[in-house]
């Protein structure tokens, strides 16, 4: 009989530990929040900021975008499947409107199977969409007045100097070629 609790203890000691193991790979093993777990948090340019500077990263590309815009789904998902196994950049999704429209970001989230990171722009920010874009498109980006449009892509290196702007269809080679 003792034989067979020892057994039973291994096997349970045995299968814990897989369990555990399979729970530490779940928490810090995967590269993204699980739909499931999708938090949107608010933004400002003084907690991107500080972001940028508790960050290890030389790059910080910032991708603006609205559910209603159509061309924006396809460029989330281009540029997440194009740099998110880039090592020296971190990518900021952030949702220009009201923070009240939290549970309509997420739900668009999910519904377009995008896990990434994504903020939306904090109470800071008054007015229509457009009035809160660019008011925080010129908080963080210096002559960047030709970015009035979704999607768009600003990219900042650790010093915040823009090293490249666009709205529209992003050209990737072309910040591939700079973050190398």
């Amino acid at each position: 009989m003792k034989i067979t609790i020892k057994f039973f203890y291994v096997i349970v000691i045995s299968l814990l530990s897989v369990f555990q193991l399979i729970y530490v790979y779940d928490c810090f093993g995967q590269k993204s929040q699980t739909r499931e777990e999708l938090d949107v948090g608010p933004i400002d340019n003084e907690i991107l900021f500080d972001l940028i500077n508790k960050s290890n990263k030389d790059f910080h590309l910032i991708l603006i975008y609205t559910d209603w815009c159509e061309p924006c789904t396809p460029e989330l998902h281009r540029i997440d499947s194009a740099f998110s196994s880039i090592s020296n950049m971190e990518i900021y999704y952030i949702y220009p409107d009201k923070i009240s429209y939290k549970e309509l970001v997420v739900k668009y989230l999910r519904k377009n199977e995008i896990d990434s990171r994504t903020f939306i722009l904090s109470d800071k920010y008054k007015g229509n969409v457009k009035k809160r874009f660019v008011r925080f498109r010129d908080e963080i980006c210096e002559n960047c007045d030709e970015i009035l449009g979704f999607p768009s892509v600003v990219l900042l290196n650790k010093e915040y100097e823009v090293v490249y702007k666009h709205t529209g269809k992003n050209d990737l080679s072309e910040i591939i070629e700079i973050i190398r």
